[in-house]
């Protein structure tokens, strides 16, 4: 049984008040999220994409937990940053790094948003950043794996 479900079975509708209270641990709230998110995603996609005009407390929460984790992953795990179809749009709002993960989440929420010229903008700046030498690396590793490949097969 996984943890949020013995909380759900012992402490029933008091997800909010047990992640606010791990907040006083960062690294173990974002554990806990982590978890927690993933355990629930079918039905957090679920209500998300079924918000009308009103929304449910529990939507709202959902919500909640969904910023917190993109906020807590920018501080601590930044590559594990993945914007999925059912984050809300404000989600980054609240995180003010500003590394290339984070500026290609933003653009892939413009892009949800439709705002394509400022999704186009962001990923053409992030293109304009590679620098010649680093394409040339990824060239020579490619042409190196290639030879190894060749001369294993």
């Amino acid at each position: 049984m996984k943890t949020s479900e013995v909380i759900d079975q012992w402490l029933p509708n008091q997800q909010l008040e047990i992640i606010e209270k791990l907040g006083s641990n960062e690294e173990l709230q974002l554990k806990y999220l982590t978890d927690f998110i993933n355990e629930r995603e079918e039905d957090i996609r679920e209500k998300m994409f079924s918000t009308g005009k009103s929304t449910s407390p529990e939507t709202e929460d959902y919500k909640y937990f969904l910023r917190l984790h993109i906020k807590l992953l920018a501080k601590y795990d930044c590559k594990r940053i993945i914007i999925k179809d059912y984050y809300p749009i404000d989600c980054l709002d609240d995180v003010k790094d500003d590394n290339v993960i984070i500026r290609e989440a933003r653009a892939y929420l413009h892009k949800r948003c439709g705002d394509i010229k400022n999704s186009l903008n962001i990923f053409l700046s992030l293109i304009e950043e590679i620098s010649y030498e680093d394409i040339k690396h990824e060239f020579l590793y490619a042409e190196n794996v290639r030879k190894i490949l060749i001369n294993f097969i």
